[in-house]
């Protein structure tokens, strides 16, 4: 539980760097303020809904669409963390 004695920090972005930092700075005892210039949190890695001229919607990833363990290794070892499935 945090108090009034609780570090406080920062983080500004709320892309998938700033809520990892976020996320990880609050579980080791700060107090996490994250500041966001878009309505949501995402960053890049939104979806996006292809509309196509017969009324179909896919549902796509804008930006990223992919993360190879072997170059995202903090990423990947967030989502472990979290128990999201990729």
């Amino acid at each position: 539980a945090l108090d009034d004695k609780s570090p406080r920090v920062a983080v500004v972005g709320g892309g998938i760097a700033g809520c990892g930092a976020a996320w990880a700075l609050r579980r080791s005892g700060f107090a996490v303020t994250l500041y966001e210039a878009r309505p949501s949190v995402s960053g890049n890695a939104r979806t996006f809904d292809w509309t196509f001229p017969d009324g179909s919607v896919v549902k796509s990833c804008c930006s990223v669409t992919a993360w190879p363990p072997l170059f995202y290794k903090n990423y990947t070892a967030l989502l472990d963390e979290l128990g999201v499935e990729t």
